[in-house]
């Protein structure tokens, strides 16, 4: 599956990332991890501009997202997202990831996940001073991992050993 990434969203998305970040089914599998991100870092909002979406953390707008899009060109439809930001001079933090329910159905989350953090990885090398990657995950635990420590899948991306497949 071919996936394009990008920071931003154009604004015809924004119906498809509502429901991808505000009316997922998985949610209640990572309800712990989804609290407590909640509570450390504020309620994901949808904030756009003329042209383009992004996402804010309890009214935080200084926050990285990633957008996975999937499928033609001429009209890709939204895949996953990624939420991120450094947390301090050393460390990202991935605050949430959530993948479409037509992908999740299809067993092709655990792709796009894959995809998304290989990229959140890339970044944390070229950031100077990062040197770890935390991940907030099941039963509201985390994962930190050093960049030079995450083992890359060839073609695949990042893949952190504790992050379960989604089914």
């Amino acid at each position: 599956m071919k996936l394009v990434l990008s920071s931003t969203l154009p604004l015809l998305h924004r119906e498809s990332l509502e429901q991808i970040l505000f009316f997922n089914p998985r949610q209640t599998a990572w309800r712990n991890a989804i609290a407590v991100a909640l509570e450390r870092y504020g309620m994901p909002e949808i904030v756009s501009d003329s042209s383009s979406i992004k996402i804010a953390l309890g009214g935080n707008q200084d926050v990285q997202c990633l957008f996975a899009l999937s499928g033609m060109p001429h009209q890709p439809a939204l895949a996953g997202l990624l939420i991120f930001l450094r947390t301090s001079r050393e460390e990202l933090v991935v605050v949430h990831i959530a993948v479409s329910r037509r992908l999740g159905r299809k067993g092709r989350a655990p792709a796009v996940v894959r995809r998304l953090l290989g990229e959140v990885r890339a970044a944390a090398k070229r950031l100077k001073g990062v040197n770890r990657v935390m991940l907030l995950y099941r039963d509201a635990t985390h994962a930190r991992r050093p960049v030079s420590r995450l083992k890359e899948t060839p073609g695949e991306g990042l893949e952190l050993p504790s992050l379960p497949r989604a089914s």
